[in-house]
């Protein structure tokens, strides 16, 4: 008859033997049903692990959600593994009938479930608010008090105390919950990685004009095109309109000292705001700061202007523009567009 300690010894091996085949050949998570499983039209299962979970209320999570059959086996694997101490809070979602080894993997690694935000190129900080809300424990308010915080635009480095246009626009995806500081850390930073790059770098030490000063127009050129093969174009009627001291004469700007778009903008409407530093129409050169994030492209296309002498445009067709190279060719372009909009 074996000794007791021989047996205890053989189970023990027969039992780690057990858990070693079952990591390494990633079989189904559950052995025995005994929890509240999900539906069987479920194809990934979502579990959430408060912070300063015990393993025990891990696994007794994942148990509930049909995730794990037999509790003593995922703790014993866990312990084994060393991931018994290095479980992460958060939301997750893992395919249904995924492997221990598998839950274990996200769960260690913090891989929990992101939320997609769209950041729109020409977005202002205000309308930012709403898109970005949608990931933090902040309402739209409260995200658009801390966008608009001076204090922290100078804690991240911005040249002026504020982030309009220093927020790149893209699409980020943030686990649910992320504080809205850390959202707004990201979007600083994705905007200097557009600017680490060694061409754009150059090519800015090689204009008269600063990163800010490129925000600035490449902004207007954003709100302006509704094309980005007009970019250039366009860019390259404000930098002359600039070189030769002209107004720059950008409705958008107008606009965003309005407070944001209007279907229609009246005179009324600009005289009151004629005393504005957003108003380009009164005031020459380039207004104080961006209307709003823009994107690569009309970056690029600040720094890469066509080579033009156009000195006008007006909105066309289709949202292209015609340009001119004077005021009497700009004119008659205006009156050829009106004329086609009253024969419709």
């Amino acid at each position: 008859m074996p000794a007791k300690g021989t047996v205890a010894v053989f189970a023990a091996g027969a039992s780690l033997l057990v858990l070693g085949l079952h990591w390494m050949t990633g079989g189904p998570s559950s052995s025995r049903d005994d929890g509240a499983f999900a539906s069987d039209l479920e194809t990934e299962i979502e579990f959430v692990i408060p912070k300063g979970a015990t393993p025990r209320e891990v696994v007794d999570t994942l148990t509930a959600r049909g995730l794990v059959g037999w509790r003593w086996g995922f703790r014993a694997l866990a312990r084994l593994r060393g991931d018994d101490l290095n479980m992460k809070y958060g939301r997750y979602s893992v395919e249904k009938g995924a492997s221990w080894g598998a839950i274990l993997d996200r769960i260690t690694r913090g891989a929990v479930v992101t939320v997609a935000v769209t950041v729109h190129e020409g977005a202002t900080l205000e309308e930012m608010a709403g898109a970005l809300s949608a990931v933090t424990p902040e309402d739209s308010a409260q995200v658009a008090r801390v966008l608009t915080d001076s204090s922290l635009a100078v804690s991240l480095g911005s040249p002026v105390p504020s982030l309009e246009g220093y927020l790149f626009p893209d699409t980020y995806r943030f686990a649910s919950g992320t504080r809205i500081e850390r959202v707004i850390s990201e979007l600083w930073k994705r905007q200097n990685r557009v600017w680490d790059d060694s061409v754009r770098a150059v090519r800015l030490d090689s204009l008269e004009m600063s990163k800010h000063e490129v925000l600035t127009l490449a902004s207007i050129v954003q709100a302006e095109a509704a094309r980005t093969e007009e970019m250039p174009r366009i860019a390259s009627v404000y930098r002359n309109r600039l070189e030769q001291d002209w107004p720059l004469e950008a409705d958008p700007t107008v606009l965003y000292a309005l407070g944001g778009w209007r279907p229609r903008l009246l005179y009324a409407a600009m005289d009151s705001v004629a005393g504005h530093p957003y108003n380009t129409y009164t005031r020459s050169g380039l207004p104080p700061g961006p209307i709003g994030a823009p994107g690569e492209y009309a970056i690029d296309a600040v720094l890469w202007p066509a080579d033009e002498s156009f000195m006008f445009f007006v909105a066309g067709r289709n949202g292209y523009h015609e340009f001119s190279r004077t005021l009497a060719e700009h004119n008659r372009a205006i009156a050829r567009i009106r004329n086609t909009e009253r024969e419709k």
